[in-house]
């Protein structure tokens, strides 16, 4: 296999395109088989230019996908603000890609998926995912031990832009099954500590969690912040998140035992809470707050059982980056660093999707790293 990566920060897309795209495909020989592109919201109304381009630069069977977001990753940096672009190269050599357009739709039982048509021996999917109209959690958890691994693009303020195969699509989602040969390794690090103790949701419906531990969550809630000292109480003014505990029958439970979602609404009148995902009764929780010291020393643990030397895809949330670290390029610089990786590209995500626990699932506030490769290469 063989990968490379380009980013330009011009301002024109016609430009900023070819200058990546030049970079990227360095040593790509014949036709990549899978083209990845982000770029950032300057580039939002051109982005039939890069589609197109995209889709005519990639081999007669290749995949050419991506999003326009609110920033980008290029190797060791991340593009928060200002115009960026970035293109991933990879053939692939003896392991395909296939593409795959997805919608959701309602049913007598429910949200049913159309466009899900991976491989049997698919090692891996990239996705892609418009947070209003698609159920990326849904379609994640479904493929089981399959790893899931992408990210919503990072501004809930403006309309998704997603792209495949020179197609532009603004609701649903876009994604990549890989196939064959190849190795799909990915790593979650979740950028909060946990708060209190865990408790039992005996309430809820959906993303509502009505009473926790038998009481009001909005009390529950109040009784834990009470008992913080100040500076706990800080963070949690400044985002709470709800860890989703994995295995209901630990004793005891660390960094990646919990998925992370965010409470994002509190109704003093109901005294229940609104989250990010779906919660069901009898769940175990545990109140999280984000945490810059967790998350980088989970980073760091993260990208540890990496190899390196292969290709690289990160999404790292945008309540992360420079403000969240007190530095810019934290991320990206981390797992440039640790894994020296041959390509390296991301995008700023207002969500991402990857695996823990062997399930792929939404999170909040992480970064995802997958190492694309080839599974017999012996990597330094």
């Amino acid at each position: 296999m063989r990968f490379g990566s380009g980013v330009s920060i011009s301002q024109a897309t016609g430009d900023a395109l070819e200058e990546a795209l030049r970079r990227a495909l360095t040593g790509i020989s014949p036709a990549p088989d899978l083209l990845v592109c982000f770029a950032t919201f300057h580039h939002g109304s051109s982005v039939a230019i890069i589609a197109g381009r995209l889709a005519s630069a990639t081999s007669m069977t290749g995949v050419s996908i991506g999003a326009v977001s609110s920033g980008v990753v290029a190797g060791s940096e991340e593009f928060e603000s200002g115009a960026a672009l970035v293109v991933w190269a990879a053939w692939l050599g003896n392991a395909s890609a296939s593409a795959m357009r997805l919608v959701a739709f309602r049913t007598d039982e429910g949200i049913g998926i159309g466009g899900a048509d991976t491989p049997d021996d698919t090692k891996g999917v990239l996705l892609l995912a418009d947070p209003y109209s698609f159920p990326a959690g849904q379609f994640a958890t479904s493929l089981g031990a399959v790893p899931v691994v992408g990210g919503v693009p990072g501004s809930l303020a403006e309309e998704s832009v997603l792209f495949l195969n020179g197609q532009i699509y603004t609701n649903g989602a876009v994604a990549v099954a890989l196939s064959g040969q190849v190795s799909f390794r990915a790593v979650v690090s979740q950028g909060c500590a946990p708060v209190g103790e865990p408790a039992t949701v005996t309430k809820a419906a959906g993303r509502v969690v009505e009473e926790i531990a038998g009481i009001p969550a909005v009390r529950f809630i109040e009784a834990l912040i009470d008992d913080l000292d100040e500076f706990t109480q800080e963070q949690v003014h400044n985002g709470l998140q709800m860890g989703v505990a994995l295995d209901e029958y630990a004793e005891n439970r660390g960094p990646g035992d919990y998925r992370i979602i965010s409470v994002t609404a509190a109704d003093r009148a109901t005294g229940s809470i609104l989250v990010t995902d779906e919660i069901a009764i009898g769940s175990t929780v545990q109140f999280h707050v984000r945490d810059p010291r967790a998350a980088s020393s989970g980073l760091n643990d993260a990208v540890a059982g990496l190899e390196g030397g292969s290709g690289m895809l990160v999404f790292s949330c945008s309540g992360r980056g420079r403000h969240f670290f007190g530095q810019p390029h934290h991320d990206a610089s981390l797992v440039a660093a640790a894994c020296q990786p041959a390509a390296l590209v991301g995008m700023i995500s207002s969500a991402e999707i990857g695996p823990v626990a062997g399930t792929s699932y939404v999170h909040s506030y992480t970064a995802v790293v997958v190492e694309i490769g080839d599974p017999d290469q012996v990597l330094p």
